[in-house]
C-alpha cells in the first residue's frame, strides 16, 4: 500500500480582517494572488497558455485556461482572473489534460484542523497555493511535498511569488515581463554568472604586442610552413616594409585590404602589415566560386588585394590594386624595417569576415581592434599559451576562428604553424 505524501508549508502573505472576504466566488484579493501565481508560472515556463485548477468549498475543482502576454499589465491579468472565476465559469483544460498550477481558496468560520484541510485540498499536486479566508483575516500558504528537491524549489518560488505580488500592487500597469522577479542579491549573482570575472584586459592592438615579442625574442621562431621559418624579428621587419608599401598604394586608417592567399609564410606577414598600415583585414578564399569572390570584392571595394602571382588570374577586375607577395621583394626591400607607430583607435574595425550567404547575399561581420584584443587575450588567459608552445592554423582564413589560430601564438611568443590545405583535408 502506498505511503501518504507528507507536506510542508510556507506562510507567505497575511492580510488583516479589515478587508471583507468573499464568502463565495472570487474577491479582488484572491484574484490578485491567483494572477501573481499565474505570472510567476509564466515567467518560469515562458508558456503563454496556462491552466489553473481552482478548488474551493464546492465539491468540484474546475480547471481554467488563461492566455498571458509579456506586455500584459498586472492589473489586466487580475481583471481576467476575476472575469473567468467569478462567477465560476465553464471548465477548460490544457492539451495534456493536466493543469499547470493549483490554487485552493477556502472561506471558513475558523482555523481549520489539519486533517480537515488535507481532505479539502486537491490530491497529487507537489506544489499548490492555498488561500484561507478566516475571521482573523486572509492567509496565503504554499504547500509542497517534503521531498528535498521539491522543498528547494518551493522556497525559491515562495520568495518570488511574494515579490511579484508586491510588485503588482505597487505598479499595476507594469508589464508582466518587466516585474521584478529577483531580489538585489539574486540579480547580482545572476549578473556575475553571466559576465564572469573582471579580467581588466589591456586593449592594446595585437600587432603592437607582436612588435613587443619581436623586441624581446627577435631570433625565436614566429611562423613555420613546410620547413620554412620566420623569426619574430624577420616577421616584424618584413611586415613593416609591406605596411609602408600599402601606405604608398593608398591604404589609410579604415581602408579595406583583401588577403587572397593560400597558406604560406606571407599570410602572417600580410595580416600584420595590414593592421600596421591602419587597414582592415578582409580574408578571401581562392578556392571559393568566382561568383562569390566577385560579390565580396564588389561589396568591400578594397584599396589593395594582397595575393600570390599564381592566383592573380582568379581576382576579378573590381579587386583594386594587386600586390603579389612573391613579386614585391625588390620594392619592399628598399623600405624601412622599423615600426610605423601609427595611431590606432581601439574602436576602429580590425577585420571583416563574411557569412556563407546560404540564405541570401553574404553579409560582412565587422570586429574592432578592441573586440579582437579582448577575444585573443581571454583565449590566452584560458589556454596559457607562451614561448615553447606551437599552434597549428587549420581553419580556412575566411572563418573567424582563424583570428584565434593566427594571433594567439604570435602575441604570446609561441610558434604559428601554417598547414597546407591538402594536408588538413588528408584523413589517411
Amino acid at each position: 500500500m502506498d505511503q501518504p505524501i507528507s507536506y510542508d508549508r510556507l506562510n507567505l502573505i497575511a492580510v488583516s480582517s479589515g478587508a471583507t472576504a468573499a464568502s463565495r466566488g472570487v474577491g479582488v484579493f484572491e484574484a490578485e494572488v491567483a494572477a501573481a501565481w499565474l505570472a510567476l508560472t509564466y515567467r518560469h515556463l515562458q508558456q503563454d497558455a496556462l491552466t489553473l485548477r481552482w478548488s474551493g468549498t464546492e465539491e468540484t475543482a474546475p480547471t481554467f485556461g488563461f492566455h498571458l502576454d509579456p506586455r500584459m499589465a498586472g492589473a489586466a491579468l487580475v481583471e481576467q482572473v476575476l472575469q473567468r472565476l467569478n462567477p465560476i465559469g465553464p471548465v477548460t483544460r490544457g492539451s495534456s489534460g493536466q493543469p499547470d498550477l493549483y490554487l485552493c481558496c477556502l472561506a471558513l468560520d475558523k482555523q481549520p484542523e489539519e486533517a480537515d484541510l488535507q481532505r479539502r485540498l486537491p490530491k497529487g499536486a507537489d506544489i499548490q497555493l492555498l488561500i484561507l479566508n478566516i475571521p482573523q483575516g486572509r492567509q496565503v500558504w504554499l504547500q509542497y511535498s517534503a521531498a528535498p528537491e521539491t522543498a528547494t524549489k518551493a522556497i525559491q518560488l515562495a520568495s518570488q511569488l511574494e515579490r511579484l505580488w508586491a510588485a503588482m500592487q505597487a505598479e499595476p500597469t507594469c508589464a508582466l515581463a518587466d516585474l521584478a522577479l529577483l531580489d538585489a542579491s539574486d540579480a547580482e549573482a545572476l549578473y556575475a554568472l553571466g559576465h564572469g570575472p573582471d579580467l581588466s584586459l589591456d586593449m592594446t592592438p595585437l600587432y603592437r604586442l607582436v612588435e613587443a615579442q619581436s623586441a624581446l625574442n627577435a631570433e625565436a621562431t614566429a611562423v613555420s610552413f613546410q620547413g620554412q621559418r620566420l623569426s619574430y624579428g624577420a616577421l616584424n621587419a618584413r611586415a613593416n616594409q609591406l605596411a609602408r608599401l600599402l601606405r604608398d598604394k593608398g591604404v589609410t586608417a579604415g581602408s579595406p585590404v583583401a588577403s587572397f592567399m593560400e597558406p604560406c609564410l606571407e599570410v602572417a606577414i600580410a595580416l600584420l602589415a595590414i593592421h600596421k598600415a591602419g587597414g582592415i583585414y578582409v580574408p578571401l578564399d581562392p578556392t571559393h566560386p568566382a561568383e562569390r569572390i566577385a560579390v565580396l570584392l564588389g561589396d568591400i571595394r578594397p584599396v589593395v588585394v594582397v595575393t600570390q602571382s599564381y592566383l592573380c588570374d582568379k581576382v576579378p577586375t573590381q579587386g583594386g590594386i594587386l600586390l603579389c607577395m612573391d613579386l614585391i621583394a625588390q620594392q619592399a626591400d628598399k623600405l624601412a624595417q622599423d615600426n610605423l607607430n601609427l595611431d590606432c583607435n581601439p574602436s576602429q574595425t580590425a577585420y571583416i569576415v563574411y557569412t556563407s550567404g546560404t540564405t541570401g547575399k553574404p553579409k560582412g561581420v565587422m570586429a574592432s581592434h578592441a573586440n579582437l584584443s579582448h577575444y585573443v587575450q581571454v583565449a590566452l588567459a584560458a589556454y596559457r599559451m607562451g614561448p615553447g608552445d606551437r599552434m597549428p592554423a587549420m581553419a580556412r582564413f575566411t572563418f573567424s576562428i582563424t583570428m584565434f589560430e593566427l594571433w594567439t601564438p604570435l602575441v604570446s611568443g609561441a610558434v604559428l604553424i601554417l598547414i597546407p590545405r591538402a594536408d588538413v583535408l588528408d584523413f589517411n
